[in-house]
């Protein structure tokens, strides 16, 4: 009877170790997996992809009608700032609303 019960403890022992092995090498695996993926996507984003001249002249093209237009709605800006403070100032230098 108790070498029945030893028997089946080692039983149960090694299947628990066995379960710990497996799990064990399947880490490791997933491990490797994740850095091969991980390798593989730097490689991917070390590869440049080429621009063409066309590409590259409309990328051009795009940023100068860009930079125009900041400037075009910087100096609009810089209008509408300098005609406020010039109502804030006659505001303030009315002459009729000082009599009152």
């Amino acid at each position: 009877k108790e070498r029945k019960e030893f028997l089946e403890k080692q039983k149960r022992l090694r299947k628990k170790r066995q379960l710990r092995k497996e799990q064990k090498v399947e880490k490791k695996l997933q491990k490797k997996v994740s850095l091969q993926n991980a390798k593989e996507a730097k490689e991917d984003k070390e590869k440049v992809i080429p621009i063409t001249k066309w590409e590259e002249r409309q990328n051009y093209q795009h940023f100068l009608k860009r930079q125009e237009n900041h400037r075009i709605s910087a100096s609009q800006r810089i209008r509408e700032l300098l005609e406020q403070s010039k109502k804030k100032k006659q505001k303030r230098n009315n002459p009729i609303k000082k009599r009152n």
